[in-house]
């Protein structure tokens, strides 16, 4: 028998928990396993989590059921006020009740969407400089330590080789239509006022970090900036076909791997 309401994932071994509601509560805890296998799940956090202690260490509990499915959203936003299960707390990354799967489902998504996004859209405005700070702080320490899931892996990985072979097509045709002529910034250069707060944005950002010695076609460069200039590309170019695992760029290499 399908019931809806609202979930709650918990890790036994830090004791953080994730909260989120769906109209099919078996369906949902199936979904949040399989893509957790895949590691394919949306939830960084939760998805890192379950790569370090397995599907063992994870409790699935129903905290309540929720008969009226046009106000799970209404439930749900009142646990994540609750109980809060954000940072050191919990795996939910979101402040705002989106359900999850749920959106495809219910019959008022859009007018949902609208007020999600005004809603975010309004805290934006009232996070401080401070605050900002701290998230990217926060963010890139985060990182020093955990491998973004997503990391060198191909479109067909990620999204399935029919989704896949659309986002191409789709990259392939923007590439063609805004290239030369085409593009809006054409035959155009930046103010000075625009290069003096480019400059002054970098300025005290540069770590040695970005000279990483390649190889390519068996010629060695100094950085991806140097390569870059040779062959008519940009740096970023240069470094993803470095990184890649693609037999087209194997003679593309980091000198010290």
């Amino acid at each position: 028998m399908k019931q809806s309401g609202i979930y709650e994932i918990t890790c036994t071994v830090n004791n953080k928990i994730y909260i989120g509601s769906a109209v099919n509560l078996k369906v949902r805890w199936k979904r949040h396993q399989n893509e957790l296998k895949k590691n394919k799940h949306v939830n960084i956090i939760l998805q890192n989590t379950y790569n370090k202690y397995g599907i063992d260490k994870f409790i699935f509990k129903i905290i309540e059921i929720v008969d009226d499915t046009n106000i799970l959203f209404e439930r749900e936003q009142f646990y994540l006020d609750t109980l809060k299960p954000f940072g050191k707390y919990g795996f939910n990354i979101k402040t705002i009740a989106t359900g999850g799967g749920n959106f495809d489902e219910h019959p008022n998504k859009d007018e949902i969407y609208k007020k999600i996004s005004k809603t975010k859209k309004e805290q934006n405005l009232i996070v401080s400089d401070e605050h900002k700070a701290y998230l990217s702080e926060k963010l890139t320490e985060y990182y020093v330590n955990n491998e973004h899931p997503n990391k060198n892996k191909s479109y067909e990985e990620l999204y399935g080789v029919e989704k896949a072979i659309k986002i191409k097509e789709k990259i392939s045709k923007n590439n063609k239509t805004e290239c030369g002529e085409n593009n809006p910034f054409y035959n155009k250069t930046h103010s000075q006022k625009v290069k003096d707060d480019l400059s002054k944005f970098h300025k005290g950002k540069y770590f040695g970090t970005q000279n990483i010695e390649i190889i390519i076609n068996g010629k060695e460069f100094s950085s991806f900036g140097e390569a870059a200039k040779e062959f008519g590309m940009t740096p970023a170019g240069i470094r993803y076909r470095c990184l890649s695992k693609s037999e087209r760029f194997s003679e593309y290499k980091l000198k010290n791997e």
